[in-house]
């Protein structure tokens, strides 16, 4: 599934977060490491704080803060550890899979749903198989 990424007035990014088909709306701050995935909506005056990730199809709202290294999932948003032990089930009922990739196959069968995601991306990347690098100071940073 296609989602761009929409960002409002005044959000800041901070280096070596990830941003995946979501919306950032205004005045908005997402820390270092941060991840947001597709179809996720971080509303204004939002924080998602260092390591956070808010998962596909979460809404974070108005003034919410995403402590750091919690993942966020939901609408309304739940917030679990890493090691939560209620995690899994949660992301498998958000269907990751589906947002992100279109692939609906369940999670009984993980290897055709890998499968099949590794297709998906690989069709999304064929159109760059004749890209050129470009030599610059890229190389130096």
């Amino acid at each position: 599934m296609e989602h761009p990424v929409l960002l409002g007035d005044h959000v800041f990014i901070s280096p070596h977060a990830t941003l995946l088909g979501c919306s950032i709306e205004q005045a908005s701050y997402i820390a270092t490491g941060a991840t947001i995935l597709h179809g996720a909506t971080v509303k204004e005056g939002a924080v998602v704080a260092v390591g956070g990730i808010v998962h596909a199809k979460t809404v974070i709202p108005s003034g919410f803060i995403v402590p750091p290294n919690m993942i966020a999932i939901g609408n309304p948003v739940k917030l679990y550890a890493p090691n939560d032990k209620e995690l899994m089930q949660a992301i498998k009922t958000n269907e990751f899979s589906r947002e992100a990739f279109g692939v609906g196959t369940g999670w009984n069968n993980l290897v055709e749903k890998y499968i099949e995601v590794t297709n998906v991306r690989s069709d999304e990347f064929k159109s760059h198989l004749d890209d050129e690098i470009v030599e610059g100071d890229h190389k130096n940073r």
